[in-house]
């Protein structure tokens, strides 16, 4: 017989003089032992002795608090939890264990449960409610809420003055708030009255390795808190943080070995276990390990955002963000978490939503932040925006922020390039870039020849970025942006697929190349490669997106696109934004029926997701169930009480449903939280002159110009207020005074549109003549008043301005199918390249593909003008007239069919559709 047989054999007698001796034990006896081991941190033998005690007195709550702080004490938070509320339930004191609960909620990273258990919970004894109110603090600083943690840190030490965690807390938010050297001396207080704190040694530590040259000594602090409790994880995992940050691979993972030897089983070593592989690049390894990790704590913020770095250094694009957006809804204030996730918006070719993301670090105190690296990311958005001067002005803060790598050298040549001393700054910046491994200095010198149009400057440029980076994407994105801007599509498709193929998971590559298949009219191309990017990865939810997008370009492709984004919805029920399209499309092709369901099973998997209730609110207005309307948006007002949308909509239903007073309120609530949101004001304004209040609109107004007399809002409402009671010279007055006073772009729109439309149309001449002479830039004044003068006929005139402007924006849309439009109206046959590069930017707009339809018939083009009408109807079924224009144009084709069956609909209309003369004449001639 084998030894492993033999070792199978003796097992159960083993498990059985085991429970024999144990029973030997009285439950007193072995409490007491645990309480020794308990005292000494032996949590490992302090649970066992606890758990064989609850054998033979399983209701002994005393016994279960012990066992919960032993497990409390080995990081084994979920059990910890079951344990103390067993206590509970047996009748322990809430002000023992309560806070131990909420302990070990933080732990386990679930500051919203914290705080929505426990957040408005008074305790009996003075030191439990402060302990409490310390842990509370914690949790709101974790969820963002800094005015709410200060709150219960005040509340904490007015109930114990000397209690020390609530004292270190303040020393942190003095860190936060850029005073290290005073939380560094309050922490040297606290350790001065007792120097066994071990969390105030770590904390000594945290505030030491911010400082110049502290490192060394944050090392020390560390280890000393690891000597005073060496079953202290946060101390232990806080010098491995240190050892990797100075490359000591070695050390650090010498030290993981020391803690897994104090706390085997403690989730904190894992952690630290995946983060070491993370650091010294084994990803696999990273990624297996994070796995375990969700298994057993699924909701837990850092070990989401520890998945989320992985999958963004895997390329993992889609499941990065999830990890990260996931992570930033349970701890909104996680750093790594925002920046990675804005990383990774850029990657997936979403700039916007990449500015949106990283611009709220911003607000944080320095210390806190990677401020080089999360301006260097702004600066690419900016860039891949299309606003080189923005990127130019991030990337040169970035620079800034880290002189120690030489990069204030590139803010210093951004200083010279501002003052027009380009030659100079150039240079300085070619200096930087040979002296420094990093690419900030020549991203900001690309920048800047973009926006210059010095386009074989920027290739260069992008060509020593690609010396310097071989592995990095960025150089061949760069490339493919100056050849789009020289309309260069070949090249700038080569460009793309290099970057493809250096990031295979790059989606701002794919959308780039299916931006160009659509530019070259090869809309198949562009179908088949986002299909295969969808095949590819299912849950890639904006490849989903983008295809639906597509198809709606497409004959019957309304159906095709929600079955894609409804497959997209299975693959990934937790995301948000394929469920807002399907409903957002549903509802502008007034499916209302379809639009409602999609909502409400939207409701059912993301109960509380602000978009998704005003998304199924707005569904159940357009359906026409304004009592259900009104229930969802004032949950939505209770879901999210800093939101003043659910107010904003809740005013739009009153007002229709004729209530109001009602809608008063809630117009005024939604201004005290949001006070400086001109739709809102301007709401307010029109509430108070339809109830006959004029005096008081015109007094609110005022206010405000007073209490922002350098904003455009009061003058802009007190200007509207004049013009509701048809007072046009005091409405030019105010607008002509707001404008002396703030050189508002917006006021001096609103000035010259009211005097044209007053009829003083030379007095608005002059002014749209004098304004654009001081700010030659005011492109959308510049385009307003070509707006004006299609109005008034000039045609000439608007055709002059708006070819200066595409010149300058070539791909506005805007201007595109206004100077196409233009051209129509004058005749110009030129009209059809302007028209099918809107069609092309906008596919999905009908009124850009009525346009295009009319270029393309006026210049014989039929089959193309009536595939794009056709385009044009099934994106817009109900526009009456559109119709009409397809029967026109499937005359000119010779599709008579067609165009009958559009005219008998029309006729069916009867008096709804006045052109029925038209009709008529045209059936006639079938």
């Amino acid at each position: 017989m084998n030894i492993q047989s033999i070792a199978k054999r003796l097992l159960p007698l083993v498990a059985v003089l085991v429970v024999t001796a144990c029973s030997r034990d009285k439950p007193q006896e072995l409490v007491q032992d645990g309480k020794a081991a308990l005292a000494k941190r032996d949590y490992q033998t302090a649970s066992i002795q606890f758990k064989n005690a609850l054998q033979s007195n399983p209701a002994s709550g005393e016994t279960r608090v012990l066992l919960g702080r032993a497990l409390l004490g080995r990081g084994e938070n979920a059990p910890a939890i079951v344990e103390f509320t067993k206590a509970l339930d047996a009748g322990g004191s809430a002000d023992e264990i309560t806070p131990l609960i909420a302990k070990a909620l933080l732990q386990s990273g679930d500051f919203k449960k914290a705080v929505g258990t426990y957040g408005k919970t008074i305790l009996k004894e003075k030191s439990a409610q402060a302990q409490l109110q310390t842990l509370m603090s914690t949790a709101w600083a974790a969820l963002g809420e800094s005015e709410k943690s200060k709150a219960s840190l005040e509340a904490a030490l007015s109930l114990a003055p000397d209690y020390a965690p609530a004292i270190l807390l303040r020393a942190r938010q003095m860190a936060r708030k850029e005073d290290v050297a005073g939380a560094l001396a309050l922490v040297n207080q606290q350790l001065v009255k007792d120097p066994t704190l071990d969390d105030a040694w770590i904390l000594k530590g945290d505030l030491q390795a911010q400082t110049p040259a502290g490192v060394k000594l944050a090392e020390e602090s560390y280890r000393q808190a690891i000597k005073l409790d060496s079953t202290n994880s946060s101390a232990h995992f806080a010098l491995i943080n240190l050892l990797l940050q100075m490359k000591n691979f070695t050390a650090a993972k010498s030290q993981l070995e020391v803690l897994k030897s104090a706390l085997p089983k403690s989730p904190v070593a894992i952690y630290a276990e995946a983060q070491i592989a993370l650091t010294d690049g084994n990803l696999s390894k990273a990624r297996e390990i994070a796995q375990q990790l969700r298994l057993k704590a699924p909701d837990n913020a850092a070990i989401l955002q520890l998945s989320g770095s992985i999958a963004l250094q895997l390329r993992e694009y889609v499941q990065a963000e999830s990890f990260y957006s996931k992570a930033l809804q349970i701890a909104p204030a996680a750093v790594t978490a925002r920046q990675g996730l804005g990383k990774v918006y850029l990657r997936l070719g979403r700039p916007a939503k990449a500015l949106q993301t990283l611009k709220p670090i911003l607000e944080l105190p320095a210390e806190v932040i990677d401020a080089a690296a999360v301006y260097a990311l702004i600066g690419e958005a900016e860039l891949a925006l299309g606003d080189a001067a923005a990127a130019e002005k991030y990337f040169g803060l970035a620079a800034k922020a880290e002189p120690e790598n030489a990069w204030i050298k590139t803010s210093l040549a951004m200083a010279h390039m501002s003052k027009g001393d380009t030659a100079a700054a150039f240079a300085e910046l070619a200096d930087v870039a040979v002296n420094t491994k990093e690419i900030v200095a020549e991203q900001s010198a690309f920048s800047s020849r973009l926006r210059r149009r010095e386009y074989d400057e920027a290739l260069a440029i992008a060509d020593q970025i690609a010396k310097k980076k071989p592995q990095n994407p960025v150089s061949y994105a760069m490339k493919g942006q100056v050849f789009l801007a020289r309309r260069d599509y070949v090249q700038a498709r080569k460009e793309f697929e290099n970057q493809l193929k250096t990031d295979p998971g790059s989606f701002d590559a794919i959308l780039k190349l299916t931006g160009l298949d659509i530019l070259e009219k090869k809309s198949a191309e562009a179908k088949k490669r986002l299909q295969a990017t969808v095949k590819e990865d299912p849950k890639n939810v904006y490849a989903a997106m983008a295809l639906a997008r597509l198809l709606l370009t497409t004959d019957a492709g309304l159906e095709d696109a929600k079955q894609v984004l409804k497959t997209a919805i299975q693959a990934s029920p937790q995301e948000v934004e394929p469920r807002l399209q399907l409903i957002s499309l549903t509802l502008r092709k007034r499916q209302y029926k379809d639009a409602l369901n999609f909502a409400r099973e939207a409701s059912a998997a993301l109960p509380n997701n602000i978009a998704v209730m005003d998304a199924v609110g707005r569904a159940e207005m357009e359906a026409g169930d304004v009592e259900q309307a009104i229930r969802t948006f004032r949950k939505m007002a209770g879901t999210d009480e800093k939101s003043a949308l659910a107010y904003t909509r809740l005013a739009d239903i009153y007002k229709i449903t004729g209530k109001r007073e009602q809608a008063e309120l809630a117009l005024k609530k939604a201004l005290e939280l949001e006070p400086n949101v001109l739709p809102t004001q301007v709401a307010f304004v029109q509430l108070l002159i339809d109830f006959d209040r004029k005096t008081e609109a015109l007094d609110y107004a005022r206010r405000l110009q007073k209490d922002a007399p350098t904003s455009s809002s009061g003058y802009d409402l007190e200007a509207a207020s004049h013009l509701y009671l048809k007072n046009v010279d005091p409405a030019i007055a105010v607008l002509r005074s707001g404008i002396a006073k703030t050189d508002d772009e917006h006021l001096a729109l609103s000035l010259y549109r009211l005097l044209v439309r007053a009829g003083r149309v030379d007095e608005g001449d002059r002014f749209a003549a004098s304004w654009l002479k001081s700010h030659p830039k005011d492109s959308n004044f510049s385009y307003q008043v070509a707006e004006f003068a299609i109005d008034r006929k000039q045609l000439g005139q608007a055709e002059a301005r708006l070819l200066t402007l595409q010149a300058e924006q070539p791909d506005s849309v805007l201007i595109l199918n206004n100077l196409a439009t233009v051209m129509l109206m004058r005749g110009n046959r030129g009209a059809v390249e302007f028209a099918q590069k809107a069609a092309d930017l906008r596919p999905d707009d009908w009124r850009v593909l009525d346009t295009l339809a009319t270029a393309l018939a006026l210049d014989e083009q039929l089959d193309k003008a009536l595939i794009a009408r056709k385009q044009a109807v099934e994106l817009a079924p109900g526009v009456d007239p559109l119709h009409l224009q397809l029967a026109k144009t499937a005359i000119q084709a010779g599709d008579k069919q067609l165009a009958r069956t559009e005219l008998t609909r029309l006729q069916g209309l009867g008096a709804k559709f006045k052109a029925q003369d038209e009709v008529t004449r045209l059936l006639k001639t079938l």
